[in-house]
């Protein structure tokens, strides 16, 4: 079966010998509807190529945005659709995916109030790592003084007030793999239940 935007996608993609090629012309030349169907053929590759370059080159990496196997799964399968039209839809798609799950680097106002140690009239918490708005990695070191008896408790919380991460019987100087996307993140130091301390830290990997 004759499959016209193939025809016309050998046609741009410069495969035809040249006889075929001037036909090609030829035909455009006479028939106006099918010069506008070529003409949108190659608008929609165009979008298609902008758009894929587009997300090169903001460098974006699916698995380290923490997408779901069936998002990955349902991009992948729209990319496979040899439809320019498809591609475009696919490319669309996995942007939006992309920009909802970036990394999150807004502040949360209420949080920010909250940075440093709590004002308590026991004893307290100092020297603190990391330091607030410190650069760190997938292992983070804890450490910090205190008269207080161990073990402590270390809550992370993302921009939106949301607790994603939580470690319980840790001591100053432990390191936590944190299985998080890169962003901005608060953190929250407690003994027994009582919060002493608020961070925040900048995850990337």
């Amino acid at each position: 079966m004759f499959n016209e935007e193939k025809y016309i996608d050998r046609y741009l993609d410069d495969l035809m010998p040249e006889d075929e090629s001037t036909a090609f012309e030829m035909r455009c030349l006479k028939d106006r509807d099918f010069f506008e169907r070529v003409r949108e053929r190659e608008q929609t590759r165009k979008d298609a190529a902008r758009i894929v370059a587009q997300a090169d080159e903001e460098s974006f990496d699916l698995k380290r945005r923490n997408l779901s196997e069936s998002a990955r799964e349902w991009a992948a399968a729209l990319f496979s659709h040899k439809s320019a039209k498809w591609a475009v839809a696919a490319a669309t798609a996995v942007l939006v995916i992309l920009l909802i799950n970036r990394p999150g680097y807004d502040t949360n106002p209420d949080l920010e109030q909250q940075l440093g140690a709590r004002t308590l009239r026991g004893p307290t918490v100092k020297a603190i790592v990391p330091e607030i708005g410190a650069h760190v990695n997938q292992s983070i070191h804890f450490s910090w003084e205190s008269e207080l008896a161990e073990p402590f408790e270390a809550v992370v919380i993302n921009p939106r007030g949301e607790e994603v991460f939580s470690a319980s019987n840790l001591q100053s100087g432990d390191a936590l793999d944190i299985p998080l996307a890169d962003g901005l993140y608060y953190w929250k130091l407690l003994h027994n239940g009582d919060w002493l301390y608020t961070g925040k830290f900048i995850l990337k990997k």
